[in-house]
């Protein structure tokens, strides 16, 4: 097969447009994972938030009550990487109410970082944790009673490094799917992407 032949430049076509596809592919895929892992992180956290708001205004007053539990331990363990916290969104240097794994420190609010809020007045932004994690924060603006009343800033923040089920699906997933689970798993983004660490399978 001669380098005139048709043979050879359809093959050496062929080949080129490989090279260039497949990265391209592959990116797409990480790009496509990455989302779905963020959306359904995102998902998690939107549970322990309805669960917050529900623990602290059972009682239908204007002022939050101290919840008593979310429902989950981690809360409860010292610089778990899953914290959360009521504060007033106006007059407080301080939060009201603080999970047990967050102790004396405090979240720094996506509000803060002028994250703009959507049409649930829920803000959503990466940001330290008090033990140097990178957390996934939620924040909703929510006014206890009725409209007429104090707005508090509620927020619940989880270790973006938490990738369990992700490496989950890494161990599981095949051909350019677990291609694009592998690279996203390693994508360690300091604020801009949910990082993780997974072990050798």
């Amino acid at each position: 097969m001669g380098p005139k032949s048709l043979a050879f430049r359809l093959f050496v076509s062929a080949a080129a447009w490989t090279l260039v596809v497949i990265p391209i592919a592959a990116i797409l895929l990480t790009s496509l994972y990455r989302q779905s892992i963020e959306r359904n992180f995102d998902a998690r956290l939107d549970v322990y938030m309805t669960s917050l708001v529900a623990a602290s205004t059972a009682g239908g007053g204007e002022v939050p009550e101290s919840p008593e539990s979310l429902g989950a331990p981690v809360f409860d363990i010292p610089f778990s990487g899953w914290y959360w916290q009521i504060k007033p969104l106006k007059g407080a240097a301080r939060p009201l109410f603080v999970s047990g794994s967050l102790l004396d420190q405090e979240l720094d609010l996506p509000s803060k970082e002028d994250v703009p809020p959507d049409d649930t007045l829920t803000r959503r932004s990466y940001a330290p944790g008090p033990d140097g994690e990178n957390l996934r924060i939620e924040e909703r603006e929510i006014r206890p009673g009725n409209d007429g009343v104090a707005a508090y800033s509620y927020a619940v923040g989880g270790d973006a490094g938490d990738g369990r089920s992700v490496c989950s699906a890494e161990a599981t997933g095949g051909g350019a799917v677990g291609v694009a689970a592998r690279a996203d798993a390693r994508a360690i983004g300091p604020r801009g992407f949910l990082s993780f660490s997974c072990p050798a399978v």
